[in-house]
């Protein structure tokens, strides 16, 4: 079983690298395998993703209603603050600012694209991070300035640690509000 997902990993890498050789203008696919002998919460939210704003390319489409994730909110949520938690460690360990600007972004979104989870109770996902800033500020509006500090950013350069204070309380408020470990 390993090796063949370690395969199709391969593969999709291979399709996403010629698709992007051949249109380069357009992102990199962004190419889901999912396991679905094992019910985790990443293959939960890969699940989620895939049936919400993918598109089936091969196989069996095995996507799922909006209504198949309500169940499974605090996870997902947990899930996705902690994938945003490691990327943002990853982000104060690196000493080369070129590398850590480059990831700011991505964490950036990463953070309040965890609004769109918070939806789900309401049946609802949304992945884009404006709309994503706009369910936090919703559920949360004492987080409004530091959200537009992080929705901003994908526009302005904004001093990484301004940035990093922003992450930091908007990660604390969804941990104490949304989390209950």
């Amino acid at each position: 079983m390993h090796a063949n997902k370690e395969q199709a990993r391969l593969i999709a890498r291979k399709i996403a690298k010629k698709c992007h050789k051949i249109y380069p203008l357009i992102p990199y696919l962004d190419i889901k395998i999912i396991d679905y002998s094992l019910e985790t919460p990443e293959s939960i939210f890969n699940t989620l993703l895939v049936s919400q704003t993918g598109q089936l390319l091969a196989g069996e489409d095995l996507s799922q209603p909006i209504s198949y994730f309500k169940n499974s909110s605090r996870e997902l949520i947990q899930f996705s603050l902690d994938e945003a938690e490691a990327k943002f460690e990853s982000v104060l360990k690196t000493s080369d600012l070129l590398i850590q600007n480059k990831r700011l972004p991505h964490l950036s979104k990463s953070i309040l694209r965890i609004g769109g989870l918070l939806k789900l109770n309401e049946g609802v996902y949304v992945r884009s991070p404006s709309e994503g800033a706009l369910a936090l500020c919703e559920l949360s509006p004492k987080t409004l300035k530091d959200i537009t500090i992080i929705l901003d950013s994908f526009e302005k350069q904004t001093p990484s640690e301004i940035l990093f204070k922003s992450f930091v309380k908007i990660l604390k408020m969804i941990k104490e509000e949304f989390c209950y470990d």
